[in-house]
């Protein structure tokens, strides 16, 4: 450890004390665990059991949301501003999409996902009473020299 790193060190167990150090170190040492994300379309169409919500869990609906002619557009750019707030929050090294709700949310939410993280998530669906992670690369396996194969 170098002497200016130690001299740091030293004035801060002095201004904060030896307990106030290691509780904020121990908080650094959890925080740079994988940034996981669990987006669930949207919240409240059906019960979730915990294990499915990995890492930290974003809502980007709840419950009816306003899909008429009238309001898509409004409603489409709402979610679509929060989710991309949130998402911008955190550097993601692994994204979970439950999709429930309307295929319109489930579609813009993947693509904003997608568009904001360059990450392929894992989709997380519901089959025979059990969720089933189908994680799909659909750029690297479908996609060669800008033409579908």
């Amino acid at each position: 450890m170098s002497v200016e790193l130690d001299t740091q060190i030293s004035q801060l167990l002095a201004q904060y004390g030896e307990s106030e150090i290691k509780s904020a170190m121990s908080k650094i040492v959890r925080s740079r665990g994988p940034r996981e994300l669990t987006i669930v379309v949207n919240f409240g169409m059906h019960a979730l059991p915990e294990e499915v919500l990995r890492g930290d869990t974003f809502f980007f609906s709840e419950g009816n949301v306003d899909l008429t002619p009238e309001g898509v557009s409004s409603t489409i750019l709402a979610l679509s501003k929060r989710a991309l707030r949130f998402l911008r929050g955190k550097i993601w090294e692994r994204v979970y999409i439950i999709p429930s709700g309307h295929p319109l949310l489930v579609s813009m939410c993947t693509l904003i996902c997608y568009r904001v993280t360059r990450i392929n998530p894992t989709v997380v669906y519901y089959l025979d009473g059990q969720y089933i992670d189908a994680k799909l690369d659909i750029r690297g396996t479908t996609l060669k020299d800008n033409r579908l194969e």
